[in-house]
């Protein structure tokens, strides 16, 4: 890397740790054009598009990284990523499988192999790639709510509880097990007991967030079955909010 290249990466960077996602992309633009094969400026690239939310992009840039790179660890991380908030679940597995086969104690592959298999409908997959999460670590929150929401998808719902319950009990703070336990009641035909945890999860989070809105949406389908119409088809407008998953 020559000098002048070395100072726009470092600009970059300092632009990128204090969150100016933007500037950065400005400057990694020019230093692009100046030394356009450069390795660690590419990569810069292609993180600072995901920083961006621009997942078209930084997976586009990934992709070309990994065909003239294809053993490169950080490039299959920058793929599976990309293609995962473009929601191409199958093609991000395969990036992920590269990953835990060149290193099996990674957890948060596995847990987002496990997400990517649920979302792909593969309910086997989904089990093993848990059960392998949480073996890596088994004190740890996310394991125990992911297994759980893998059990909930075979219908092992007493499981699953058990499994949201344990979350609860290691992270109390984490609403995700608490609002799966609500979907489990709704989906079970206990609408009041669900809308009970909802509302819960709804009193401890920012009314604002991402979550607060879906959680809303969930509670529609359990308010109109209950006959609370009014209630139900306000709270089901949330469905039509774009959320970040």
């Amino acid at each position: 890397m020559n000098q002048a290249t070395h100072t726009l990466m470092s600009q970059a960077k300092a632009a990128t740790r204090s969150r100016h996602f933007s500037k950065a992309g400005r400057i990694l633009d020019i230093a692009i054009k100046k030394d356009p094969t450069n390795l660690e400026l590419r990569i810069e690239y292609a993180l600072n598009r995901y920083a961006l939310q621009d997942f078209v992009r930084s997976a586009d840039a990934f992709h070309r990284l990994h065909l003239e790179y294809p053993i490169d660890h950080r490039i299959w991380q920058g793929c599976a990523s990309s293609y995962m908030k473009l929601g191409e679940f199958n093609t991000a597995e395969q990036f992920l499988k590269k990953i835990v086969a060149n290193n099996p104690k990674d957890f948060d592959a596995w847990l987002n192999l496990c997400n990517c298999a649920g979302a792909s409908g593969k309910h086997s997959d989904t089990l093993f790639y848990a059960i392998q999460a949480l073996q890596l670590r088994p004190e740890d929150p996310r394991a125990h709510n992911n297994l759980g929401c893998a059990l909930m998808a075979v219908q092992k719902y007493h499981d699953a509880i058990i499994s949201f319950e344990t979350a609860i009990a290691l992270d109390s703070k984490n609403l995700d097990p608490l609002s799966n336990i609500a979907t489990i009641h709704s989906l079970t035909g206990n609408s009041q007991k669900a809308l009970d945890l909802y509302e819960c999860c709804l009193k401890i989070s920012n009314k604002n967030s991402d979550f607060a809105e879906s959680t809303r949406y969930r509670m529609s389908f359990d308010l109109l079955r209950l006959g609370r119409l009014r209630e139900g088809w306000a709270a089901y407008e949330y469905g039509f909010k774009p959320i970040d998953t």
